[in-house]
């Protein structure tokens, strides 16, 4: 009886005009292939507004189906066939036109054209690119519940935004401890004139533990996050950050993952509009939408850079590099002392505040002198190294045509006088 039917189907792809006459062999169809076409509708009570077919076929006439629902580019559902008990088959049936016949013996007509497969629907499937067959990996092992969560375990710092480095004053580092919390730390490239607090003890974080001591208290200048707590809700392929304070509801951040392996992840980042009015209202536009890569961070160089060094840039000038080695000397508070040496003697600079943290290998510094009309001063490094006494920094400068360059620094650990 399949073979009727099977005939009758030949017998039908033959009459349909526009058929490429050429010769087609079964290796021709052998890959990946996907469309992605509107259709609107609901999933467990989830609406989408997406739809993304894939089709793997291999040299042994099988292969596997997925289809996958979106909103956006957020995962809502999804369906699929693969592994032995999902194979199909496929048949060339006549010449320019393929059958494809899945487990159940459902089959359809598909003819392979110009290099693209054409179904009866004329939806064009073109072969899938390393980065789409990433995604959809991403996506149907997200399927899975606590993959995701379990993946994203650990420190992670953006490496690049929009496919360009990121300059070192934009970095964010982000620290999941379970499938419900994380921690941020970023400091950004804004102004902030006042003392804030300076940071008390840090979490005591490790991944999959929950929260150490909380920090010491007091306001939290605006553009500077030491490990700050964020509640996470997974979703999908979707990962929403958000801080609630009493009574105020903050925005949340918004990172839809595309690709996540066990070096860095790669998403679709959206962050609304600040809160509006009294009740704190979340913004109803986005005001950042980007597209970010992340890379885990192993190492983590909070404790190491305790204590007194001595050093200068390497490379390229730091802004306040004046070609002469200081010292440095970091407390495990969050501040630190800057010392120059002045007609011999090493002079402590006299700063209103001078605080500093350092996530994984992020390190933010900030000082203010003492004086009037004196300004709050940032500078922002990561910690390539610290080993055997010696210290080497790196970061990525954006001048202001936009063209950037790197700058290194390197300082050797000395005793306390």
């Amino acid at each position: 009886m399949a073979v009727a039917m099977l005939g009758c189907l030949a017998a039908m792809n033959a009459c349909i005009p526009g058929g490429d006459p050429s010769p087609k062999r079964q290796v021709d169809l052998v890959g990946e292939w996907v469309t992605d076409y509107p259709e609107e509708g609901t999933f467990d009570e989830m609406p989408y507004d997406r739809v993304v077919e894939h089709y793997a076929f291999f040299i042994d006439n099988t292969g596997y189906y997925e289809l996958f629902l979106l909103k956006g580019e957020q995962l809502v559902g999804a369906e699929y066939v693969r592994g032995p008990e999902g194979k199909f088959k496929y048949q060339m049936l006549v010449t320019g036109d393929i059958g494809v016949m899945h487990s159940y013996e459902d089959y359809w007509p598909m003819k392979l054209t110009n290099g693209v497969l054409l179904d009866p629907e004329e939806l064009v499937y073109h072969r899938a690119t390393e980065e789409m067959k990433a995604q959809m990996t991403t996506w149907a092992n997200c399927l899975t519940p606590g993959w995701l969560a379990e993946k994203l375990m650990g420190k992670w710092m953006i490496a690049d935004i929009d496919d360009k480095p990121t300059p070192t004053n934009r970095k964010t580092v982000l620290t999941f401890v379970s499938a419900t919390k994380a921690f941020m730390s970023r400091a950004f490239d804004k102004p902030d004139d006042d003392k804030g607090t300076p940071p008390g003890p840090k979490p005591d974080i490790e991944p999959g533990q929950g929260q150490g001591p909380k920090p010491a208290p007091g306001p939290k200048k605006p553009g500077w996050e030491d490990s700050e707590e964020f509640d996470v809700t997974i979703q999908g392929n979707q990962v929403a950050l958000k801080k609630v304070k009493e009574g105020r509801s903050q925005m949340a951040s918004v990172y839809l993952i595309l690709d996540i392996t066990n070096t860095d992840f790669i998403c679709s980042f959206t962050l609304p509009e600040p809160p509006r009015g009294p009740e704190g209202d979340e913004g109803g536009k986005e005001a950042k939408d980007e597209r970010q890569r992340f890379e885990k961070i192993e190492d983590d160089y909070e404790q190491a850079i305790v204590g007194l060094w001595e050093g200068r840039s390497t490379g390229e000038h730091s802004e306040f590099d004046d070609g002469e080695n200081h010292r440095w000397e970091y407390f495990s508070d969050g501040t630190f002392h800057y010392y120059e040496k002045v007609n011999g003697e090493w002079q402590q600079s006299k700063d209103e505040f001078a605080d500093y943290f350092v996530d994984g290998v992020l390190l933010c510094t900030r000082w203010k002198n003492v004086g009037e009309n004196t300004v709050v001063n940032r500078e922002w490094w990561e910690i390539a190294s610290i080993n055997e006494g010696v210290m080497k920094w790196t970061a990525l400068r954006q001048r202001e045509d936009g063209s950037t360059y790197i700058t290194t620094f390197e300082m050797k650990e000395i005793e306390r006088p």
